[in-house]
């Protein structure tokens, strides 16, 4: 509109290299088409609820070349196995694809769900973790964690 707004000051960007993996990390779960070796790793899932909200951190391992671009879904459920929250999305949210991914590749990722007024997370809680083909929804693979082994 015309009028000057002084000096734009940006905070520092910290871009991250390539990870290579170290093929020591711990496979929580294997995910990709059957009959074949894995595509994917998730080779680590932490969990963190404040505020209303689940912040889920996870990291995957690219085994070898993706055939296709995977959709994450991230399913919160109770004692009992009823869903709580769930989400579905790319992973990152879609800005990197797994059809990039480069083998041996460690990716970190993160995952909100926002839980139900006056829903706190409790230690047997489960999360599910699938990663699914898009236009057929058939799950490549899928991990249940108890939520109180992912949290600190």
């Amino acid at each position: 509109d015309g009028v000057g707004m002084g000096v734009l000051g940006l905070e520092p960007v910290t871009v991250q290299a390539f990870r290579t993996a170290t093929g020591s990390e711990t496979v929580l779960a294997s995910y990709g088409p059957e009959n074949v070796p894995p595509v994917i790793s998730l080779v680590d899932a932490q969990a963190h609820a404040q505020n209303g909200e689940l912040a889920l951190a996870l990291e995957w391992r690219s085994e070898r070349q993706a055939p296709l671009n995977y959709v994450l879904s991230v399913r919160l459920r109770d004692a009992s196995g009823a869903q709580v929250v769930a989400r579905d999305l790319p992973p990152l949210l879609g800005g990197y694809p797994t059809s990039l991914w480069t083998p041996n590749e460690l990716v970190a990722d993160r995952v909100l769900l926002t839980l139900p007024e006056g829903r706190a997370l409790l230690s047997d809680d489960q999360v599910e973790i699938v990663l699914y083909d898009r236009l057929t929804l058939q799950a490549v693979g899928t991990a249940t964690l108890r939520a109180g082994d992912l949290t600190d």
